[in-house]
């Protein structure tokens, strides 16, 4: 996923079920940083269309 341009947020259950406040925080944050820039623009040959429109 990170190679094709996904930015990859992992929680664990304890967090997403105990502690919503925080989880939330770090994806608004997240969210707040806009687009990533990665190298995926620079891939020969990479059909973006299959990639989801990255």
């Amino acid at each position: 996923m990170v190679r094709a341009g996904w930015r990859v947020v992992r929680f664990v259950y304890e967090d997403v079920m105990a502690r919503q406040d925080d989880v939330r925080e770090v994806l608004t944050d997240l969210v707040a940083l806009g687009p990533q820039t990665t190298y995926v623009d620079h891939v020969p040959g990479l059909d973006r269309r299959v990639m989801g429109g990255i």
